[in-house]
Protein backbone atom coordinates (compact mmCIF):
# COMPACT_ATOMS: atom_id res chain seq x y z
CA UNK A 1 0.00 0.00 0.00
CA UNK A 2 2.58 2.38 0.50
CA UNK A 3 4.60 1.31 -2.48
CA UNK A 4 1.36 2.24 -4.26
CA UNK A 5 0.94 5.65 -2.94
CA UNK A 6 4.79 6.47 -2.90
CA UNK A 7 4.52 5.72 -6.46
CA UNK A 8 1.17 7.85 -7.36
CA UNK A 9 2.90 10.68 -5.37
CA UNK A 10 5.99 10.36 -7.92
CA UNK A 11 3.54 10.01 -11.21
CA UNK A 12 1.84 13.64 -9.78
CA UNK A 13 5.26 15.09 -9.61
CA UNK A 14 6.28 14.10 -12.68
CA UNK A 15 2.75 15.12 -14.54
CA UNK A 16 3.26 18.88 -12.43
CA UNK A 17 6.74 18.80 -14.09
CA UNK A 18 5.91 18.17 -17.58
CA UNK A 19 2.21 20.36 -17.31
CA UNK A 20 4.76 23.14 -16.36
CA UNK A 21 7.65 22.51 -18.79
CA UNK A 22 4.73 22.90 -21.42
CA UNK A 23 3.86 25.99 -20.22
CA UNK A 24 7.14 27.43 -19.88
CA UNK A 25 7.82 26.21 -23.97
CA UNK A 26 4.28 27.86 -24.81
CA UNK A 27 5.09 31.10 -23.08
CA UNK A 28 8.47 31.19 -24.62
CA UNK A 29 7.44 31.09 -27.94
CA UNK A 30 4.41 33.08 -27.51
CA UNK A 31 7.10 36.12 -26.97
CA UNK A 32 9.47 34.37 -29.90
CA UNK A 33 7.33 34.81 -32.76
CA UNK A 34 9.97 36.90 -34.54
CA UNK A 35 13.29 37.63 -34.61
CA UNK A 36 14.21 41.42 -33.41
CA UNK A 37 17.22 41.66 -34.26
CA UNK A 38 20.28 40.39 -37.05
CA UNK A 39 23.36 41.86 -37.13
CA UNK A 40 27.09 41.07 -38.79
CA UNK A 41 29.66 42.45 -37.19
CA UNK A 42 29.84 45.62 -35.09
CA UNK A 43 26.52 47.31 -35.56
CA UNK A 44 23.34 46.84 -34.02
CA UNK A 45 20.34 48.01 -34.49
CA UNK A 46 17.47 47.80 -31.54
CA UNK A 47 13.55 48.32 -31.51
CA UNK A 48 12.88 50.48 -28.37
CA UNK A 49 9.46 49.34 -28.04
CA UNK A 50 9.29 45.68 -29.43
CA UNK A 51 5.04 45.70 -29.69
CA UNK A 52 2.75 49.09 -30.68
CA UNK A 53 -1.12 48.95 -30.32
CA UNK A 54 -2.50 51.19 -33.27
CA UNK A 55 -5.64 51.09 -34.89
CA UNK A 56 -6.55 52.03 -39.05
CA UNK A 57 -5.82 55.16 -40.53
CA UNK A 58 -3.64 56.05 -37.34
CA UNK A 59 0.03 57.49 -37.05
CA UNK A 60 2.58 55.76 -35.63
CA UNK A 61 5.97 56.71 -34.92
CA UNK A 62 8.31 53.90 -33.88
CA UNK A 63 12.39 54.59 -32.36
CA UNK A 64 15.08 52.63 -33.31
CA UNK A 65 18.56 52.70 -31.53
CA UNK A 66 20.90 52.33 -34.25
CA UNK A 67 24.96 50.92 -32.58
CA UNK A 68 28.30 51.31 -33.49
CA UNK A 69 30.22 49.28 -31.37
CA UNK A 70 33.60 48.96 -33.66
CA UNK A 71 36.32 51.33 -32.45
CA UNK A 72 36.08 53.83 -36.37
CA UNK A 73 33.35 55.35 -37.56
CA UNK A 74 30.36 54.22 -39.62
CA UNK A 75 28.41 55.87 -42.67
CA UNK A 76 25.24 54.18 -43.02
CA UNK A 77 22.44 53.29 -45.12
CA UNK A 78 18.75 53.37 -44.16
CA UNK A 79 15.92 51.18 -45.43
CA UNK A 80 12.58 50.90 -43.51
CA UNK A 81 10.16 47.52 -44.83
CA UNK A 82 6.67 47.96 -44.02
CA UNK A 83 3.28 45.61 -45.04
CA UNK A 84 2.00 46.29 -48.40
CA UNK A 85 0.10 49.53 -48.91
CA UNK A 86 1.31 51.07 -45.69
CA UNK A 87 2.95 54.35 -46.08
CA UNK A 88 6.34 55.25 -44.61
CA UNK A 89 6.99 59.00 -43.86
CA UNK A 90 10.54 60.73 -44.12
CA UNK A 91 13.11 59.78 -42.18
CA UNK A 92 17.09 59.69 -42.81
CA UNK A 93 18.40 57.28 -45.53
CA UNK A 94 21.75 58.17 -44.17
CA UNK A 95 23.80 58.39 -40.71
CA UNK A 96 27.27 58.54 -39.31
CA UNK A 97 28.29 56.91 -36.03
CA UNK A 98 31.41 57.59 -34.58
CA UNK A 99 33.44 54.63 -32.78
CA UNK A 100 31.06 53.53 -29.71
CA UNK A 101 28.52 55.61 -30.68
CA UNK A 102 24.33 55.72 -30.63
CA UNK A 103 21.89 57.02 -32.38
CA UNK A 104 18.11 57.11 -31.97
CA UNK A 105 16.24 56.70 -35.39
CA UNK A 106 12.68 57.81 -35.49
CA UNK A 107 10.81 56.17 -38.31
CA UNK A 108 7.00 57.38 -38.85
CA UNK A 109 4.20 55.27 -40.54
CA UNK A 110 0.62 55.34 -41.55
CA UNK A 111 -1.49 52.61 -41.17
CA UNK A 112 -4.11 52.07 -44.32
CA UNK A 113 -7.98 52.42 -43.40
CA UNK A 114 -9.72 49.05 -42.78
CA UNK A 115 -6.13 46.77 -42.12
CA UNK A 116 -7.48 43.75 -40.51
CA UNK A 117 -7.11 42.85 -37.10
CA UNK A 118 -3.49 40.91 -36.78
CA UNK A 119 0.46 41.89 -36.27
CA UNK A 120 2.14 43.44 -38.58
CA UNK A 121 6.25 43.87 -38.95
CA UNK A 122 7.89 46.89 -39.27
CA UNK A 123 11.93 46.99 -39.61
CA UNK A 124 14.61 48.86 -39.95
CA UNK A 125 17.93 47.86 -42.09
CA UNK A 126 21.40 49.78 -41.41
CA UNK A 127 24.48 49.00 -43.39
CA UNK A 128 27.35 49.85 -44.74
CA UNK A 129 30.35 48.21 -47.27
CA UNK A 130 31.24 45.48 -44.51
CA UNK A 131 28.49 44.82 -42.06
CA UNK A 132 24.71 45.24 -41.54
CA UNK A 133 22.06 44.81 -38.87
CA UNK A 134 18.38 44.81 -38.79
CA UNK A 135 16.61 45.60 -36.25
CA UNK A 136 12.24 44.63 -36.01
CA UNK A 137 9.17 46.16 -33.99
CA UNK A 138 5.26 44.62 -34.20
CA UNK A 139 2.06 46.82 -34.57
CA UNK A 140 -0.78 45.01 -33.25
CA UNK A 141 -3.76 46.30 -34.77
CA UNK A 142 -6.89 44.93 -32.86
CA UNK A 143 -10.79 44.87 -34.27
CA UNK A 144 -11.91 48.18 -34.66
CA UNK A 145 -15.41 49.15 -35.34
CA UNK A 146 -15.41 53.25 -36.69
CA UNK A 147 -18.27 54.42 -38.79
CA UNK A 148 -18.31 58.53 -40.40
CA UNK A 149 -20.89 60.49 -41.83
CA UNK A 150 -19.69 62.80 -44.68
CA UNK A 151 -21.94 66.07 -45.71
CA UNK A 152 -21.07 69.12 -47.70
CA UNK A 153 -20.86 72.56 -45.49
CA UNK A 154 -22.96 74.63 -48.35
CA UNK A 155 -25.92 76.10 -46.80
CA UNK A 156 -28.74 76.65 -49.59
CA UNK A 157 -30.78 79.01 -49.60
CA UNK A 158 -34.71 77.64 -50.58
CA UNK A 159 -37.98 79.75 -50.57
CA UNK A 160 -41.45 77.95 -49.20
CA UNK A 161 -42.52 74.66 -51.17
CA UNK A 162 -38.86 74.27 -52.37
CA UNK A 163 -37.23 71.10 -52.42
CA UNK A 164 -33.75 70.25 -52.11
CA UNK A 165 -31.76 67.05 -52.84
CA UNK A 166 -27.97 66.75 -50.52
CA UNK A 167 -25.56 64.12 -51.16
CA UNK A 168 -24.63 62.27 -47.51
CA UNK A 169 -21.47 59.62 -47.55
CA UNK A 170 -21.23 57.31 -45.17
CA UNK A 171 -17.59 55.31 -44.91
CA UNK A 172 -16.44 52.20 -42.66
CA UNK A 173 -13.25 53.63 -41.03
CA UNK A 174 -13.32 49.96 -39.06
CA UNK A 175 -11.23 47.25 -39.83
CA UNK A 176 -14.71 44.78 -39.71
CA UNK A 177 -17.69 44.91 -42.04
CA UNK A 178 -20.48 46.56 -40.32
CA UNK A 179 -24.60 46.41 -41.03
CA UNK A 180 -25.66 50.53 -41.07
CA UNK A 181 -29.06 51.69 -40.80
CA UNK A 182 -29.20 55.37 -41.03
CA UNK A 183 -31.85 58.17 -39.93
CA UNK A 184 -33.10 61.49 -39.72
CA UNK A 185 -32.84 61.63 -35.83
CA UNK A 186 -34.02 66.00 -35.83
CA UNK A 187 -36.09 68.03 -38.23
CA UNK A 188 -38.03 71.10 -38.03
CA UNK A 189 -41.44 70.74 -37.32
CA UNK A 190 -43.50 71.15 -41.07
CA UNK A 191 -40.58 69.76 -43.60
CA UNK A 192 -41.02 67.11 -45.15
CA UNK A 193 -37.67 65.05 -45.88
CA UNK A 194 -36.69 61.48 -46.85
CA UNK A 195 -33.40 59.37 -46.78
CA UNK A 196 -32.13 56.53 -48.58
CA UNK A 197 -31.21 53.99 -48.41
CA UNK A 198 -31.79 53.38 -45.06
CA UNK A 199 -29.74 50.45 -44.16
CA UNK A 200 -26.57 48.71 -45.88
CA UNK A 201 -23.55 46.58 -45.65
CA UNK A 202 -20.03 48.47 -45.77
CA UNK A 203 -16.95 46.24 -45.51
CA UNK A 204 -13.72 47.64 -44.04
CA UNK A 205 -12.67 51.33 -46.72
CA UNK A 206 -16.41 50.86 -47.86
CA UNK A 207 -18.66 53.90 -48.70
CA UNK A 208 -22.37 54.18 -49.36
CA UNK A 209 -23.89 57.41 -50.95
CA UNK A 210 -26.98 58.43 -49.51
CA UNK A 211 -29.51 61.07 -50.80
CA UNK A 212 -31.47 63.29 -48.54
CA UNK A 213 -34.39 64.58 -49.92
CA UNK A 214 -35.66 67.97 -48.55
CA UNK A 215 -38.98 70.09 -48.78
CA UNK A 216 -39.67 73.53 -47.46
CA UNK A 217 -43.19 74.28 -45.80
CA UNK A 218 -45.36 76.63 -47.65
CA UNK A 219 -45.70 78.54 -44.81
CA UNK A 220 -42.83 79.04 -41.95
CA UNK A 221 -40.51 82.11 -40.71
CA UNK A 222 -37.65 82.90 -42.63
CA UNK A 223 -34.72 80.71 -40.89
CA UNK A 224 -32.07 78.68 -41.27
CA UNK A 225 -32.88 74.99 -40.19
CA UNK A 226 -30.86 72.29 -39.06
CA UNK A 227 -31.94 68.16 -39.99
CA UNK A 228 -29.66 65.64 -37.81
CA UNK A 229 -28.80 62.11 -39.83
CA UNK A 230 -27.50 59.61 -37.78
CA UNK A 231 -25.98 56.14 -38.77
CA UNK A 232 -25.64 53.61 -36.79
CA UNK A 233 -23.39 50.26 -36.97
CA UNK A 234 -22.13 47.30 -34.98
CA UNK A 235 -21.30 49.36 -31.68
CA UNK A 236 -20.63 52.53 -33.23
CA UNK A 237 -22.78 55.32 -34.66
CA UNK A 238 -21.71 58.73 -36.25
CA UNK A 239 -24.03 62.18 -36.62
CA UNK A 240 -24.21 64.60 -39.37
CA UNK A 241 -26.01 68.02 -39.53
CA UNK A 242 -27.21 69.54 -42.55
CA UNK A 243 -28.03 73.39 -42.72
CA UNK A 244 -30.52 74.96 -45.21
CA UNK A 245 -31.44 78.56 -44.99
CA UNK A 246 -35.52 79.35 -45.43
CA UNK A 247 -35.91 83.00 -47.18
CA UNK A 248 -38.99 84.96 -47.05
CA UNK A 249 -41.43 84.07 -49.94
Amino acid sequence: MRRSALLLAALLVLLLLLLGGSFLLWWWLSRSEFIREERTGALRVQPQSVTLSAKPDDFVTLVFVAHNEGVVQRALSLQAEAPSGWSLLEFPAEIALDAEQSQEIFLTVQIPPGTPPGRYLIALNAHDASDRALGRAQIEIPTVERLKLTVSQEQPMLRPGDEHSRPVIATNRGNVRLNVGVGVTAAPTGWRFSLSPASFSLDPGGSQSLELRIKAPERALAAPVIFTIEAVGGRVSDKATVTVVLAAP
